[in-house]
């Protein structure tokens, strides 16, 4: 691709995947227990906040916030901007399975998502059943087995419709 005469680089990153993940990332720090902790506690550690950008029936664009707690802790629903369209959604399983089934509830469309962490191979199945992609930059994780190993992978933390 060009501008005028100079060629340039085009990264094709979903702006509301990008927003999402950054947004993410913002309300997860809510969840640190501070370097007391060791390693910032629990919750900051092993939980997962995911935020899900979506146009309402109204034309809107709002952030749904889930965690894979069946409730979004109040360290981060102290965060939200409901103002700002900012809305949480409760529910039990993965975290972007719990943003994406409010967003269905309420007829919304999806923009882009992401979670703190990479999407796991369940919700990346889900995602890409409704017809999404997962992209951006892949990161480190690991994910423990059912015959209690632990399995390594490079993953994406932020996905488009």
């Amino acid at each position: 691709m060009e501008a005028g005469d100079t060629p340039v680089l085009v990264h094709n990153c979903n702006v509301y995947a990008k927003q999402s993940y950054d947004r993410a990332q913002e309300l997860h720090k809510g969840l640190f227990k501070g370097p007391e902790d060791g390693d910032g506690g629990y919750a900051y550690k092993n939980d997962t906040t995911a935020v899900l950008m979506a146009r309402d029936t109204e034309g809107n664009i709002r952030s749904v916030v889930a965690s894979n707690r069946p409730y979004v802790p109040r360290a981060i629903k102290n965060q939200l901007d409901e103002a700002a369209g900012d809305v949480y959604a409760n529910g039990r399983g993965h975290a972007e399975m719990t943003a994406l089934a409010y967003i269905q509830k309420n007829e919304w469309t999806v923009l882009g998502g992401a979670a703190n962490r990479n999407i796991c191979a369940f919700c990346e199945n889900s995602i890409r059943d409704l017809g999404g992609s997962l992209e951006g930059q892949t990161f480190p994780g690991r994910v423990k087995t059912y015959a209690k190993g632990i399995f390594s992978y490079m993953g994406e933390r932020m996905f488009s419709p």
